[in-house]
């Protein structure tokens, strides 16, 4: 049995384990969906003066041609030079 999350309810299976990182809020505000599809954030609450959608495609390049590690590095060196 699979776990099924609306916006009103949740239902598990007996015994499931749930990790939530964040409130309940925070999740609605990730995955608010427009029609059938889910929209873009271009912006954060918590990095107010970053273009988010930039930085994510910016980072997934960077993973991809070089690693994880040079797109991490990458994104923190951003991160602390935009504070």
């Amino acid at each position: 049995m699979f776990a099924v999350v609306t916006p009103d309810t949740i239902h598990l299976p007996p015994g499931a384990v749930v990790r939530l990182p964040g409130s309940w809020q925070d999740y609605q505000a990730l995955n608010r969906l427009q029609g059938d599809r889910y929209t873009v954030e271009t912006s954060s609450r918590y990095f107010p003066n970053i273009n988010v959608s930039e930085v994510v495609t910016e980072s997934l390049k960077i993973a991809y041609q070089r690693n994880t590690s040079a797109a991490i590095r990458e994104l923190r060196r951003k991160l602390a030079s935009e504070n």
